[in-house]
């Protein structure tokens, strides 16, 4: 018999929303398109930081492709109402929320 002596790693599932605005120049395309790119994939809990970490490092390097347009500001977002869900907040052009879909992969 075989006892696990790891704890139980969650898993979140990431997700679009708030899209429905239209985009005004090529950054907001661009990160718009970078957040389709991450969203709907599942994550474990031991990745989660890293890559959360990587997508907020990629709007600041679109920020800098595209000197001429307005900087947009991304940052993280833990909802009040529910203690398992988060966001990153891609200035006003869209949100990437994660989901806990799982106690355990």
């Amino acid at each position: 018999m075989e006892i696990k002596s790891e704890r139980a790693m969650k898993c979140y599932f990431t997700l679009i929303s708030n899209d429905h605005r239209l985009e005004k120049n090529k950054l907001e395309e661009a990160a718009k398109e970078a957040t389709r790119e991450a969203s709907q994939r599942l994550i474990s809990e031991s990745e989660l930081m890293l890559f959360k970490h990587s997508f907020l490092n990629k709007i600041k390097d679109l920020n800098t492709k595209f000197p001429r347009c307005r900087p947009l500001h991304a940052y993280e977002f833990n909802y009040y109402y529910n203690e398992s869900g988060s966001a990153i907040i891609v200035g006003d052009v869209c949100n990437l929320d994660f989901y806990v879909v799982k106690d355990e992969i």
